[in-house]
């Protein structure tokens, strides 16, 4: 019925008609019901209150049925695979690293800073960074920020023009690959895990304050930590862990990932079931091979909202993504729009926002007032919870034009200036409302 409660009266009428059409056919339409079964069910039948509808990809839909319909696409999913093949489902297996060496992975000398290429260990992997330093070289040890990037990117997806921008500032900067991604060795590639993620920001902490950069180039007293989307919930979750060592000096997450619980719900409701449902079968496929010890199976990172990706986007976010872009990007270690499906599994444990209240740090929370990936509701109450120590700049974008847009000089000089005060350092203009939101502009830019 067209209305948004599902009440016993309709219960009734549809138990009345399913029970006609079974004595007309001699069995219930969906297999013969046992008569202890019809007893069991009859007083449950009777006692059903109103459900509620939740709203699933326009049609009202009461979540019970919502998770059936879930359950038996899987199932067709299954038979279809049975009969046709793994290949049926449009899963992908097969992601060799590329080792051709990119213009974009040659060392800089510039007037102000310069930028090399080093490596460091990671749970048996060696992981691929570029470090910054301020020229000409300071009479005091310059200060050091870590960064790393967001859900299935790497860093020669638009963090180049954030590092330069913080060592013109007079900053050193150490910018990673987690393993699995651009110039870092690991297989699987593209296994986008929190856990391999935050242990990768941990083993660059360990090695800047072990001095692997330069004994004596650096302040070792001070260090922040740098995050964006998927990596602002990193960098604050090992912040956290480090709370009780002093180790980490200020944290910046510029839209962070916080809660995966109502960016679930949102999914499921925006999307087709059947795509629901084939993205968390591709998960539980990857996390049996995973325990196996076979291969991965690989879905799409970002695609259209009825498509087999990660992230469902609409047009218009789409075409913005994209940008000026006819083609593949060219990236180190032949990046692909693909991600590992276990991750879809994986990540369902994953809640930056149950360790931001250890956090003992000064933290520059940045959001985007029209994101709905990481909304700024979450970061607001990431926020209350942090306290005194947590600051909260909000800009007017979505989430992947605050990415893109974070770059601008006139978007990223509050925050240099932010960082800049924690680190004890003379600001490098005078501005009286540091931290004031600028006018929303209008333009497209491209997205990596």
């Amino acid at each position: 019925p067209a209305r948004d409660t599902f009440t016993l009266s309709n219960l009734q009428s549809c138990r009345s008609r399913v029970g006609a059409l079974g004595r007309s056919h001699g069995q219930c339409p969906i297999g013969r019901v046992p008569a202890p079964h019809r007893r069991a069910a009859a007083p449950v039948l009777q006692s059903y209150k109103p459900i509620r509808f939740v709203s699933c990809k326009g049609m009202g839909m009461p979540t019970a049925i919502a998770s059936q319909a879930i359950v038996l696409s899987i199932a067709a999913a299954v038979w279809s695979v049975l009969h046709n093949g793994l290949g049926s489902l449009g899963f992908e297996y097969s992601f060799p690293r590329n080792t051709t060496r990119l213009a974009c992975q040659e060392d800089i000398t510039a007037t102000d800073y310069m930028r090399t290429t080093v490596y460091f260990p990671s749970h048996g992997d060696r992981l691929e960074g570029w470090f910054y330093q301020p020229l000409p070289t300071p009479e005091v040890q310059p200060p050091v920020i870590i960064m790393g990037h967001g859900l299935g990117a790497q860093k020669d997806m638009s963090l180049h023009p954030y590092a330069e921008q913080f060592a013109q500032a007079g900053m050193a900067v150490l910018v990673i690959d987690y393993r699995g991604f651009g110039g870092s060795d690991g297989e699987v590639r593209h296994w986008v895990s929190w856990t391999r993620h935050t242990q990768d920001y941990q083993a660059a902490l360990d090695y800047v304050l072990s001095g692997g950069l330069g004994e004596g180039r650096l302040d070792l007293e001070r260090v922040a930590l740098w995050g964006i989307s998927y990596s602002g919930g990193h960098a604050l979750v090992t912040a956290a862990k480090e709370a009780n060592h002093g180790k980490v000096k200020a944290v910046v997450a510029n839209e962070p990932y916080l809660l995966g619980t109502g960016n679930i719900a949102k999914a499921v409701a925006d999307r087709p079931l059947h795509v629901v449902a084939r993205l968390l079968l591709a998960g539980v496929v990857d996390k049996i091979r995973e325990l196996s010890g076979r291969g991965p199976v690989y879905v799409k990172l970002v695609g259209d909202m009825d498509g087999l990706a990660v992230l469902g986007m609409n047009p218009q976010e789409l075409a913005f993504s994209r940008g000026n872009r006819t083609g593949p990007p060219i990236r180190i270690g032949g990046w692909k729009n693909l991600v590992t499906a276990r991750f879809l599994i994986d990540n369902l444990g994953y809640k930056p926002m149950s360790y931001v209240d250890k956090l003992k740090c000064p933290v520059l929370l940045v959001g985007g007032t029209k994101d709905y990936l990481c909304p700024i509701e979450n970061i607001r109450k990431a926020a209350e919870l942090i306290g005194d120590k947590a600051l909260v700049l909000e800009r007017p974008y979505g989430h992947i034009e605050l990415h893109k847009r974070g770059t601008d000089p006139e978007e990223l000089a509050p925050i240099i200036e932010w960082l800049r005060r924690q680190f004890g350092m003379q600001p490098e203009h005078v501005d009286t409302h540091p931290l004031e939101p600028p006018a929303e502009t209008e333009g497209t830019v491209e997205v990596a």
